[in-house]
Order: C-alpha cells, then sequence, then structure tokens
C-alpha cells in the first residue's frame, strides 16, 4: 500500500485548543496542527520518528537540561522514543508534522543512516518540508506521488547531509563555515580563510570540501541561496531586491545560483511554495 491509496482522504480533529489535520499512508502520516492559543505540555514520549516543520511559530522545546527556540521554517528531526516537553509563547502557530513508519526506515536502513536528533534552517530539507505542507494544503490529482517523493527525499538528504561523530571536522574548518555564514555578504577568498586560521590554502581547500562535501565557494553560494530562500517566504521583496541584498550581482546571477542548488527558479518557488508570483 502507498501514499496514493489512502491519503486522499483529509482527517480533522477539533479540540478545546487547537485543530489537527491529518492524511494517512502506510509509510507515514502528515499532520497539520492550528494553535489557537498558547500551549505547553508536559514531559512526552512519541512512538515513531518524525519530521516537523515550525510555519508561522516559535516552537518551545525542552529535551533534559537544554532549551532549544526554534525560529519559523525549522525543521527538525526527532526519532522514537525521545522524551521533551514543549510549547507554544503565542496563539496561531501552526506546523507540520511527518511520522515515519518503522517500516519505512527499516527498508532503508542498509542505504542511510538518520542521526539521533537535529533541526535547521535555510537548507535543502526546509525547502522539501515546504513543498510537502504546500502538497498538503493543496491535494489534487497526483498528490499522493508527489507527497511519497518529498518524504522519502527528505529521508534521504537527512541521512546523507548528517556527519557521523568520528568525522566531525577540525575547529578551524568549523570556524570557516561559521565565518562564511556570519559574513556571506563578502568574496571570501581561500587565501584570505587559511591565512585567518594559519593553514596552507590547498589543505583548506582539500579539508573543506573532505568534511562538507562542496568546495568553499559553493558553499558560500548556498549560505546565499539558504538566505535569499527564506526573505522570498518572509517579504514581500522583489526577486532583484533579494538577489542584491544577499549578494548576488544581478537577478541572472542569483536565478542560476538558485537553480543550480534547489533544481528550481525563484519563481518557481514563489510560486509553488508561497502561491504567488
Amino acid at each position: 500500500m502507498t501514499m496514493s491509496d489512502e491519503a486522499v482522504k483529509l482527517e480533522r480533529y477539533q479540540y478545546n485548543d487547537h485543530i489537527v489535520l491529518k492524511r494517512r499512508s502506510a509509510l507515514a502520516v502528515i499532520a497539520e496542527e492550528i494553535h489557537e492559543r498558547p500551549f505547553d505540555y508536559p514531559k512526552h514520549e512519541h512512538e515513531q520518528s518524525y519530521f516537523m516543520l515550525t510555519d508561522h511559530c516559535v516552537y518551545r522545546e525542552k529535551m533534559g537540561s537544554r532549551t532549544y527556540h526554534h525560529p519559523p521554517h525549522s525543521v527538525l528531526w526527532r526519532p522514537a522514543g525521545i522524551s521533551h516537553s514543549d510549547g507554544m509563547a503565542r496563539s496561531n502557530g501552526r506546523s507540520i508534522s511527518v511520522f515515519i513508519e518503522d517500516e519505512l526506515l527499516e527498508r532503508y536502513s542498509d542505504d542511510v543512516s538518520v542521526p539521533n536528533e537535529f533541526s535547521e534552517q535555510n537548507t535543502y530539507l526546509v525547502f522539501l518540508a515546504n513543498r510537502l505542507r504546500n502538497e498538503f494544503r493543496n491535494w489534487a490529482d497526483g498528490s499522493a506521488l508527489i507527497a511519497e517523493g518529498l518524504v522519502l527525499e527528505m529521508l534521504g538528504y537527512a541521512g546523507r547531509n548528517r556527519i557521523p561523530a568520528e568525522r566531525l571536522p577540525p575547529d578551524w574548518v568549523v570556524r570557516i563555515a561559521e565565518k562564511l555564514g556570519d559574513e556571506y555578504l563578502k568574496g571570501h577568498t581561500n587565501l584570505e580563510l587559511a591565512n585567518d586560521v594559519g593553514v596552507h590554502p590547498v589543505h583548506l581547500a582539500r579539508t573543506f570540501r573532505r568534511h562538507y562535501g562542496r568546495s568553499v565557494g559553493r558553499y558560500l553560494k548556498e549560505i546565499r541561496v539558504h538566505r535569499a530562500m527564506s526573505l522570498i517566504q518572509e517579504k514581500e521583496l522583489t526577486l532583484a531586491e533579494i538577489a542584491y541584498s544577499t549578494g548576488f550581482s544581478d537577478q541572472s546571477q542569483f536565478t542560476k545560483a538558485f537553480k543550480q542548488v534547489f533544481g528550481i527558479t525563484p519563481g518557481a518557488f514563489r510560486y509553488e511554495v508561497c502561491g504567488r508570483s
């Protein structure tokens, strides 16, 4: 049984303080929660592993002694059995969760290993989650197959891009990545960055690629594109304005870079995910 067999039906559950909308399949359950008032749930566990997209909310989560505040358009992965408490401080918060059946994880366990837990913003995974959200809300012929493909791609991307603990990059490589993230509008060179951390530029290039799977230039380009993706979703700016504000010389360069990273033009992304041209 695939998602196309059952997921056409939309289930609606009305509770005192929130609404839950669901579509089910043999592989996953996609659920949108709409919280009409702030909430604060005590410690609990989920029987299934799941992705969560924070959509127009700041999601508060406490695991052990750590408290996290996940901003809008974050994606979280939480495996089954993780104990946490959670809540939202404001009303009218929305989130989309994808609860994964154990059978699906077991089927691909030899191909990819998903880590215990993570959360991230402005990445391709967030892009995929937004596409899934849009498909969930605008269900039509073909949506079942699209949703199933998106869930599988999210799992594949999440597993492929996690770095095992024994392969964590050296501190100086992490500092470079953080510098690129903080100063993404600047035109950094390998020579400049190598001088900053005291290594040879060739050693920097090789080590950075080994740990991040891309060159410094490509990494910087992706940071700019991910920032642009957030601006497209959050603000009513023209694509030319977004291009200039994220470090691109013009809209043409921005469009080319965006399509290289996401396989779709920024205009098509705005239409597909945000529902506007």
